[in-house]
């Protein structure tokens, strides 16, 4: 094994002798399309301005993805390139590395958009996306080539497993999904307290948004599809700004790393989080009838 990460330091110093500062910025660009902070950029557009019922379903398989990802870093504790050879990263990045998370989430969300979403151009962009999502983590010097491969290839099998059930198992109604998920996170949720803060998380936000999804099917009406487009225009900006207020207010209030009651403040954060954009934004775009289709 030590010789196949070796291997992987050869071919990362080979790709970054043809390193210039534009080169070094686009790749640091195109990283952050598999950062956390895109992800709650990303999943809110979907479930505010496109589909409820997809934003939803994908949040279920990035969930799962993410958790199997996490398990698995923590199963093999593979160091990344940095702790083989200083000075080889080009942003700091910590955690163990294989399989690359960057790689396995941007097969699984792009590879999954391109199933549903049948158009050649659509499908060429998701591919793109892929692959330079991958590639810019071993240009950064923050995961080994074996890494990627192991991403890509994880993500492609969760997707054949995706298409496989919806095949042999009949689809289960959202309101029932939604419930079942929604009693049955709490105590999966605190079970994984201790086990690691980005499943923890991952978990916090899923149970807030399932919670708020629920909440808000009962309350208040909210489809994205009735909207206009200049209705949907002017909600993103508003929610994502609120949204990102609320990630940085409740980050500075609630307790910080190394306290006593950290991971359930954490736990917290997120799922109000969550909560705040399956109910709390649709909520408020009704309010300020943000959410109405034109007269005829």
């Amino acid at each position: 094994m030590t010789g196949v990460l070796y291997w992987g330091i050869h071919i990362i110093e080979q790709i970054q002798s043809i390193r210039f500062p534009l080169l070094d910025a686009f790749f640091k660009t195109i990283t952050l399309l598999g950062n956390e902070e895109f992800y709650l950029i990303f999943f809110p557009i979907l479930f505010w301005s496109l589909d409820i019922k997809l934003g939803y379903k994908l949040g279920l398989i990035f969930l799962f993805s993410a958790y199997l990802n996490q398990s698995l870093k923590e199963l093999f504790a593979q160091p990344r390139p940095v702790d083989l050879k200083a000075g080889l990263n080009l942003i700091e990045e910590g955690g163990y590395g294989l399989p690359s998370g960057h790689a396995q989430m941007a097969m699984v969300i792009w590879g999954g958009l391109a199933l549903i979403v049948k158009r050649s151009w659509f499908r060429l962009m998701a591919a793109l996306l892929i692959l330079l999502i991958g590639f810019s983590r071993i240009y950064l010097g923050v995961h080994f080539p074996t890494d990627v491969f192991a991403g890509w290839l994880l993500g492609a099998l969760i997707l054949a497993a995706i298409l496989l059930l919806r095949r042999t198992i009949p689809e289960i109604k959202l309101n029932t999904l939604s419930l079942v998920i929604g009693i049955n996170l709490i105590p999966i949720a605190v079970m994984m307290f201790q086990h690691n803060r980005v499943i923890t998380s991952l978990v916090a936000v899923f149970w807030g948004f399932t919670l708020g999804l629920l909440w808000c099917r009962s309350i208040c009406s909210f489809n994205p599809a009735t909207a206009t487009v200049r209705q949907k225009l002017l909600r993103l900006p508003l929610g994502l700004i609120l949204l990102f207020i609320l990630y940085i207010l409740l980050k500075l209030i609630f307790p910080g790393e190394g306290s006593s009651f950290y991971s359930l403040f954490r736990f917290l954060r997120y799922g109000i989080l969550g909560f705040w954009i399956s109910f709390g934004a649709p909520l408020l775009f009704n309010k300020l009838q943000f959410n109405r289709s034109r007269r005829k």
